[in-house]
């Protein structure tokens, strides 16, 4: 799980939060085609165990 969410993570280092640009069905549907039968509530407890937000910031920019 941390493996398809390394390129898509964003978040201040310094800070606990941290948030993914992709969406929970998009990480389900991924992890469906490695192998594994996972459901988008499982993939949104994975996200939530990991420390992850499913919103950013709305004044944080992150990239261009």
């Amino acid at each position: 799980m941390k493996a398809l969410l390394t390129a898509s993570t964003r978040g201040d280092p310094m800070c606990p939060l941290l948030w993914t640009t992709r969406s929970i069905r998009n990480l389900a549907s991924e992890l469906a085609r490695s192998g594994h039968n996972v459901s988008r509530t499982l993939v949104f407890e994975l996200l939530h165990d990991l420390g992850y937000s499913l919103q950013a910031d709305s004044k944080t920019k992150a990239g261009k």
